[in-house]
């Protein structure tokens, strides 16, 4: 049976209780995104091929099914359970979030899922759109697709060791697509997941987020 017969019975992230499945953080931030699903255990993927179905096996059940959309076709999908472990599939370069994407939008790119949270509810109401890379660095090919759009890119590198290099990186790939891009610094977090920590670690994000919102405002 195709995994998108099967995908429209499967649970909607908003029908599955808290106390069934809760992921801190992650579940919060995923309600954000179009179509998110919970798989709860491996009977839903009867029918399933050994090769899809091995991405959710690998991280276990429950766990959330998140498709990456753009238009009305989907590409692919990423698998998100308790573990850091976050695999995706997909045949084109896309990532969660990219469903928004119209064209002429910044582009926030974040590390991770739980990185949108802060910067989604800030940005509201801008043109803007945020995508968690679910890696360090948005892919060559992703950012050549957003030059086409029209579209200008800000990066929120994690603020660690890897920062410097990170940096430099993302500028490199920026140049080689010519598209136009540019780095928030974070100030006082590590990241924009700190919101989920400590009441200091939500207040600090909080005044982050708010900063970034003014620093897209006036680039714009």
């Amino acid at each position: 049976m195709p995994l998108k017969d099967i995908f429209v019975a499967i649970p909607t992230i908003d029908q599955v209780l808290v106390s069934q499945f809760y992921i801190p953080g992650y579940t919060e931030s995923l309600r954000i995104f179009s179509e998110v699903r919970v798989v709860p255990s491996g009977d839903w993927l009867e029918g399933v091929s050994e090769i899809f179905k091995s991405y959710f096996i690998k991280v276990g059940f429950p766990c959330y099914l998140v498709p990456i959309f753009q238009g009305g076709a989907c590409y692919g999908f990423v698998v998100k359970s308790f573990g850091k472990f976050t695999p995706r599939f997909c045949t084109n370069d896309l990532l969660p979030g990219c469903e928004r994407l119209r064209g002429g939008e910044v582009v926030i790119f974040v590390e991770g899922f739980k990185d949108c949270f802060c910067p989604m509810l800030a940005c509201k109401g801008l043109s803007a759109v945020v995508l968690p890379m679910l890696t360090a660095l948005p892919g060559r090919a992703l950012l050549g697709r957003l030059k086409s759009l029209g579209c200008r890119v800000v990066f929120v590198p994690d603020n660690d060791e890897n920062f410097l290099d990170h940096v430099a990186r993302f500028s490199e790939l920026c140049g080689r697509e010519q598209i136009g891009g540019s780095v928030f610094c974070l100030e006082g977090i590590k990241d924009f997941g700190d919101f989920f920590g400590s009441l200091d670690g939500r207040a600090a994000a909080l005044r982050e987020a708010k900063r970034l919102r003014r620093f897209i405002c006036q680039s714009v």
